[in-house]
């Protein structure tokens, strides 16, 4: 008895195989948030003053409220001149640089303007790069949660489907998602800020988010 009981289960095991296979689910979405990169440029022959004039930039930014700031770089270097082999100081340069992000275009628009007040002479230059709609990380990880959850009822479905035409028995063994990398806005050259000449609010086109899964069935 025990010969016989054996076999079937031997034989069915035989007959069992996997199928491996990816498939790709994306959705198209408008992006939620504004982004741009602000960089502030001091010049000056005293580096205390620059670091002063480069401190007064640096409060206005980090208390204002209503944008998100992200980065935050500050760097002070001198300057010099080359004549006859020897190397001449000549200053000092510092450098400030941001990336604001907003949900409200008019946000951005009154951060810009306010910036622009604190700029007391010619040898400050403030200016804007990359100004562009980007999905938020809370709208990306909600949008990511929803493919996923696509995913597994598509191959749910796929699967009983799979087993019906194919007469056999056929489960799920895995499912794996592979990581999809966005790339970050094109860096555009960077626009000085001039007064009541601000940069344009770009137009907020659709965007493509996607997942990439791999299944694995067995069936018998």
């Amino acid at each position: 008895m025990k010969i016989i009981l054996a076999l079937p289960l031997l034989l069915v095991s035989l007959f069992a195989y996997t199928i491996e296979f990816e498939k790709s689910f994306e959705h198209e979405i408008v992006p939620d948030t504004l982004q741009a990169s602000i960089s502030v440029t001091v010049k000056d022959t005293d580096e205390k003053s620059v670091i002063r004039k480069l401190t007064r930039y640096a409060n206005f930014v980090r208390n204002f409220p209503d944008v998100v700031k992200r980065g935050g770089n500050f760097n002070v270097y001198p300057e010099y001149n080359y004549e006859r082999n020897r190397r001449y100081k000549t200053g000092y340069t510092g450098t400030l640089s941001y990336r604001i992000q907003s949900k409200d275009p008019k946000q951005i628009d009154t951060f810009l303007e306010k910036l622009h007040t604190l700029k007391e002479s010619k040898t400050e230059d403030i200016n804007i790069a990359s100004l562009s709609w980007i999905m938020s990380d809370k709208q990306l990880r909600g949008k990511k949660d929803q493919l996923r959850l696509e995913a597994l009822l598509w191959i749910n479905r796929y699967t009983k489907k799979l087993s019906k035409s194919l007469k056999t028995s056929c489960l799920i063994k895995d499912v794996s998602f592979i990581p999809v990398r966005y790339p970050s806005p094109y860096a555009e050259s960077a626009m000085p800020i001039q007064k009541r000449d601000f940069a344009p609010t770009p137009q907020r086109d659709l965007q493509n988010i996607s997942i990439n899964a791999t299944f694995q069935l067995e069936c018998k």
